[in-house]
């Protein structure tokens, strides 16, 4: 099995799923793919924030730059790692006072899918 599929199915268990782009990434540019791997496990993973926190962060952020994408992907990992509904929302709320409603509005579909999804199925207690 290539060094990338070993990887792809190390973000599906982390994430929860595995993001087309990185997919598309990994196909036509390996070594990019490699990078942005190595990015996202060192910058994501438990550290002095835990790493669910870092994908609220990074969820707010994407959020802010316009990336519904992105957020989705975020909101999904966040959950995955344990984020309750509570602390999603949470994390929204903090986005319209520093971002504005604009920046929520990206996260929009994100938040309409999180939110059919089953009380279990938010990673929380």
């Amino acid at each position: 099995m290539p060094i990338g599929d070993v990887e792809l199915k190390e973000l599906r268990k982390d994430m929860g799923f595995s993001p087309a782009l990185l997919k598309l990434i990994y196909e036509s540019h390996p070594k990019m793919f490699d990078i942005i791997y190595e990015m996202d496990k060192t910058l994501l993973s438990d550290g002095a924030i835990s790493a669910k926190t870092k994908r609220l962060i990074a969820l707010a952020v994407v959020s802010s730059m316009g990336c519904e994408a992105c957020a989705t992907a975020q909101m999904r990992a966040a959950m995955n790692m344990g984020a309750s509904r509570e602390e999603v929302l949470d994390t929204l709320g903090v986005l319209v006072v520093t971002a504005g409603m604009p920046a929520v509005a990206t996260a929009r579909e994100a938040l309409r899918k999180c939110c059919e999804l089953p009380e279990e199925d938010w990673g929380g207690e």
